[in-house]
């Protein structure tokens, strides 16, 4: 064998030595990087991608897939460190993820639109949104959403609509808005939220340890759940509504109680929607100071529940504006109410709490106010006026101190207890049975109550105007209250004489308000001559109150007189006279042809509707030349038309 012949089979064992270690090698890389992309495979893509840091800009109206739609011929990658700026109308027609950088960020310009909602954009932990023109998108997403992860943010002054919710979970997120966000879904924010725009969530609107400010108009067709929350509802023109409740719970991370402040306008339910609110361990205060019912107001259309704390707080309202519920409060011990301006319950108020009325304020409880006992529990009258609608009962051990002011009863005052101080007790059904009993029957008068002092209304609905007028063939009738309590509706009255009056018509009130509400009427058929008006408000519980009389006169409606013409004028005898009548409402008519001395020469009464009509009279033909008249009596008004008679 040649030398030659001994290094073949060598070479060919070296060879297949290096393929064996190159195919080893090559398992290995395959099998790394397979595991690197089942346990990391986020990371991977984000620092792939990640390794260029621009500004991406739209040169075009596009898709925002296309190249040609963006500077430099490329669009934005995605988990890039790309911050991209929108110049133009762009379909948003991917699903897009802004990279985990602080400079990072989609810019969307006045003017400018982002639309598709068929299309999911997603927010990194570090990552802003700034809008100043449209953004329109199925649903805005947060990657690093806990509350220890770095701040994303959202700043809006443009248009907003995001076709899903909007769940922004992470403490340290913060949302600016000043123009309009429309939210199809839920609405989650426990980082801070500040709005002087437009705020619409088609759901519930709730919050963990979160903090909002709202100078503008936040609304939710839902509900409202507070943990270890804060709400300021921080201006006179602010608005806060919610569609069902409001619950104010401890939130055991920030060891804190939830707040409400209120110095707008806060709604909770609708006339058509009952709603409530419960606190369960809160504070709710309702203006900071005295506003003589043109301040702050917090509405409940439905029932107010306060409820025994669970962390050893006085659950407490402070009241310094106009707080309405329509049905019920219930309140259990250890908590607080303080009302210093105007506090109305429509129906029932059931007390085992701390129930101070100071100097000047006002309660109004539609139906029955009963002062129960508990741990710091009783009512403290510094001055103030308490008007009942049915009965208020002192129960066995309750404490009531009355440091002025007074109580003004609708039906029976039952004490159980002792009554210490100084109050005004007024029965306003002095005739029923029983009304009074108990150790205070003796300081009790029998009077109707006007109190002393300034402030809210006495009355259950206080009536700021009611006017009528004349229009047309019409009688229009306006009003307006300042404030209701329990009001059923109004029924309108009508008289031609000033004192004995019929119904005419109903209109429906708006239960229990502090708001301003106006209301109308049109009296389509009205009276001839003076008519008398009046409302006949009424209760729920058949309480009623009269208005003033106001005065409509005839005179003040000549579209509602009766048009006579006739034709031809001068006419011959023997021949047809038309008398064309413009009749505005259906009524009995009498025609009646005379001589100046009176003598009959024709005369005829039937019912005539409303409408325009031509009745003819065909005049005998020896009648003589010379001057007649023509009467139309109608509704009791006469209108008399002269007529020529020539051979």
């Amino acid at each position: 064998m040649t030398t030659n012949q001994r290094q073949v089979p060598a070479q060919k064992t070296g060879l297949k030595r290096r393929k064996i270690i190159i195919a080893a090698a090559s398992s290995i890389l395959v099998l790394t990087v397979a595991l690197l992309f089942v346990f990391n495979v986020g990371n991977i893509r984000k620092s792939f991608a990640g390794t260029s840091k621009r500004t991406v800009t739209t040169i075009k109206d596009g898709n925002w897939s296309d190249a040609s739609t963006w500077s430099g011929g490329n669009a934005p990658n995605n988990y890039s460190s790309d911050s991209i700026v929108i110049l133009n109308n762009i379909n948003y027609n991917v699903d897009y993820t802004v990279g985990d950088k602080s400079t990072t960020g989609i810019y969307i310009a006045k003017g400018a639109t982002l639309s598709n909602n068929g299309h999911t954009l997603t927010l990194e932990k570090s990552a802003s949104l700034v809008n100043a023109g449209t953004l329109n998108i199925k649903s805005l997403n947060f990657n690093g959403n806990g509350a220890s992860d770095p701040t994303f943010s959202i700043t809006n002054s443009g248009t907003f609509t995001d076709r899903s919710s909007l769940l922004s979970t992470n403490y340290n997120a913060v949302i600016n808005n000043s123009g309009t966000m429309s939210i199809s879904g839920d609405t989650k924010i426990d980082g801070k939220f500040t709005n002087s725009g437009t705020y619409t969530t088609a759901g519930n609107f709730d919050s963990d340890y979160g903090k909002i400010v709202n100078s503008g108009t936040i609304s939710a067709t839902g509900s409202s759940t507070f943990t270890g929350a804060y709400l300021n509802n921080s201006s006179y023109a602010s608005q806060y509504s919610i569609g069902t409740t409001i619950a104010l719970n401890y939130g055991s991370n920030n060891n804190s109680v939830s707040y409400i402040i209120n110095s707008g306008k806060m709604t909770v339910g609708s006339s058509g929607t009952t709603g409530s609110v419960t606190i369960n361990d809160g504070y709710i205060t309702n203006g900071s100071i005295y506003h003589a019912k043109n301040g702050p107001s917090f509405t409940i259309y439905g029932a107010l529940n306060i409820n025994t704390g669970s962390h050893n707080d006085t659950n407490t309202i402070t009241n310094n504006g106009l707080f309405a519920v329509t049905q019920s409060v219930t309140a259990y011990p250890v908590s607080t109410i303080v009302d210093n301006d105007s506090f109305t319950v429509g129906l029932n108020f059931a007390s085992t709490t701390w129930l101070v009325v100071n100097k000047m304020a006002y309660l109004g409880v539609g139906n029955d106010l009963t002062n129960n006992t508990g741990t710091h529990a009783g009512i403290t009258n510094n001055g103030g006026y308490i008007w009942v609608g049915d009965n208020f009962t002192n129960n066995w051990s309750a404490i009531y101190t009355g440091n002025g002011g007074g109580i003004s009863i609708g039906s029976t005052f039952i004490n159980h207890s002792s009554m210490t101080g100084t109050t005004d007790v007024c029965d306003r059904t002095p005739n029923h049975t029983g009304d009074v009993n108990g150790t205070m029957a003796s300081q009790v008068t029998t009077c109707s109550y006007v109190p002393p002092i300034k402030g809210p209304s006495s009355l259950p609905v206080e009536l700021t105007s009611f006017e009528a007028k004349a229009e047309g063939s019409s009688v229009q009738l306006d009003w307006a209250t300042a404030s209701e309590i329990n009001n059923d509706r109004f029924e309108i009255e009508r008289s031609d004489d000033g004192s004995s009056f019929s119904m005419i018509g109903t209109v429906k009130g708006n239960g229990t308000t502090m708001s301003k509400q106006t209301y109308s009427f049109s009296d389509v058929h009205p009276l001839s001559g003076i008519a008398y008006y009046r409302l006949h408000q009424v209760d729920f519980n058949g309480k009623f109150e009269n208005s003033k009389i106001v005065v409509v006169h005839a005179s003040e409606t000549p579209q509602n007189i009766l048009e006579v013409n006739v034709y031809p004028n001068p006419v011959k005898a023997g021949e047809t006279l038309h008398v064309g009548l413009n009749v505005p409402v259906s009524e009995v008519l009498n025609l009646q042809l005379t001589t100046l001395n009176g003598a009959n020469i024709y005369q005829n009464e039937s019912q005539i509707d409303a409408g325009n009509h031509v009745k003819d009279i065909t005049l005998p033909g020896g009648l003589k030349n010379g001057t007649y008249l023509l009467q139309a009596t109608y509704r009791g008004e006469k209108t008399t038309r002269k007529v020529q008679v020539m051979q």
